[in-house]
């Protein structure tokens, strides 16, 4: 895999997570947020795995 395919991934990882939080925050809708609680985590670790990827 390319470096600036990657980094394109983890740019579009870090959006996806400041973008959640602002909806988690923000949403008055306990289902949407109940989800977006549950899936935010899972994205932190991709994001955190992909950097891992990069710096080894």
């Amino acid at each position: 895999m390319q470096l600036a395919t990657l980094s394109e991934l983890i740019a579009g990882c870090y959006n996806t997570i400041n973008t959640m939080s602002t909806y988690i925050q923000q949403t008055q809708d306990l289902e949407l947020k109940q989800l977006l609680q549950h899936h935010f985590p899972l994205h932190i670790e991709d994001y955190n795995l992909k950097v891992e990827f990069v710096q080894n």
